[in-house]
């Protein structure tokens, strides 16, 4: 019996696996905005052209209204391996406060250049885990948003963990809330300030991270 050859993937192979892979996530969590928020008004929410490579004055986060450009969240989205919960609480995972990192530059770069701000916020998620969404506990949101199932005690700050699926119970009254805040007058000069200052220290190196509660932690993540 011949036995059976497995053929190792090239870099490109496992490169456009990923892609995919990180593509389908973002399709996903889009259509399901769009069915919660706008119900009759079929893919209005989208994944951002260029994987979110527009130029972030005029663009912010991977998915957008395609019919307001004010759209109050920027998300970052990430399906990928690199990280798990262990590791973020022991402060070791860098490549997750990368995306971070990168969800606070990009709404840096928007809130300083434009007349609205928008909230940056985390989602993520790895193989056979459940999808998780992480932001910075902003009063607005926390008296919406039920208890979060994580807080992440940081030097930066603090930061609130829930599953996606309850931020999608709630998201369509966050959002009514926050496009209210945006139509009733200029920004949250204390929120621009706080974003620009959590894009100006959470950068990864000599970040120390301590779980200071989780409850119902998912189970091998």
């Amino acid at each position: 019996m011949k036995k059976k050859v497995i053929k190792k993937r090239t870099r490109s192979q496992i490169g456009k696996s990923s892609h995919d892979k990180g593509d389908g996530f973002e399709f996903k969590v889009a259509r399901m905005l769009s069915e919660i928020l706008f119900p009759y008004e079929e893919k209005r929410i989208k994944k951002t052209p260029r994987s979110g490579g527009f130029d972030k004055r005029m663009l912010c986060g991977d998915l957008m209204d395609v019919l307001d450009v004010d759209f109050p969240f920027a998300f970052e989205l990430k399906n990928q391996e690199v990280w798990s919960f262990d590791s973020i609480f022991a402060g070791k995972c860098t490549a997750f406060w990368k995306y971070w990192d990168q969800a606070t530059d990009d709404v840096k770069t928007w809130n300083l250049s434009n007349e609205t701000s928008k909230i940056p916020m985390l989602i993520f998620t790895r193989n056979y885990n459940p999808e998780y969404i992480m932001f910075e506990p902003d009063k607005d949101i926390t008296d919406i948003l039920p208890k979060p199932l994580a807080v992440l005690n940081v030097k930066e700050g603090t930061f609130h963990i829930h599953y996606l699926s309850t931020f999608y119970d709630k998201v369509k009254e966050l959002y009514t809330f926050l496009k209210g805040k945006q139509n009733g007058g200029p920004k949250n000069q204390d929120s621009r300030n706080s974003v620009s200052k959590n894009s100006e220290t959470s950068k990864s190196g000599g970040r120390t991270t301590k779980c200071t509660k989780t409850e119902n932690r998912a189970s091998g993540a």
